[in-house]
């Protein structure tokens, strides 16, 4: 287990991984910067704000037991985000070439991402409990809805076709 009272920055010409459970009062910020190589976060506590870039075609994996508030992210594979406590929302732009999984584990949770997001393979959302809803702006980009569950409002923006 690690605990930072703070931000925290990782860059990494390799792959990112956790072991435990990282804590963070800060931001978050990770970084792959060679060898389309992959995120893998799925033991996170993170207070503040997450931001992820990934080299080439790497995905990226994040499992966050609070909110989850996406900074600037830039993905060049795939994004699977889970909460498990909370919703998700995002702060900063979120890029995603492949596809884009975003997913509440406790009910009545929100998915808000009302940035001006690219997101350009398919995107699936899944929300439980009776009230979950799910809003995404997709900006100017065609949007490929996924297979999803949203138990609440489903409010999709896109500056192209939306299709499923």
């Amino acid at each position: 287990m690690s605990s930072v009272r703070g931000a925290l920055v990782l860059t990494s010409g390799g792959a990112i991984t956790d072991s435990g459970i990282a804590t963070v009062t800060g931001a978050l910020t990770a970084t792959t910067n060679a060898g389309d190589s992959a995120i893998t976060l799925n033991q996170l506590a993170v207070t503040g704000a997450v931001g992820v870039t990934t080299d080439g075609t790497g995905n990226a994996t994040l499992i966050n037991a609070t909110q989850l508030d996406f900074a600037t992210t830039d993905v060049g594979g795939d994004l699977s985000a889970t909460v498990t406590t909370g919703g998700i929302i995002d702060t900063g732009t979120i890029t995603v070439d492949g596809t884009s999984a975003f997913i509440t584990v406790i009910a009545d949770e929100d998915i808000l991402l009302d940035s001006t997001n690219v997101l350009t393979g398919a995107v699936s959302f899944t929300t439980v409990g009776t009230t979950g809803d799910v809003t995404l702006d997709n900006g100017t980009t065609a949007l490929n809805l996924g297979v999803s569950t949203v138990r609440g409002a489903l409010v999709l923006t896109s500056g192209g076709a939306i299709t499923d």
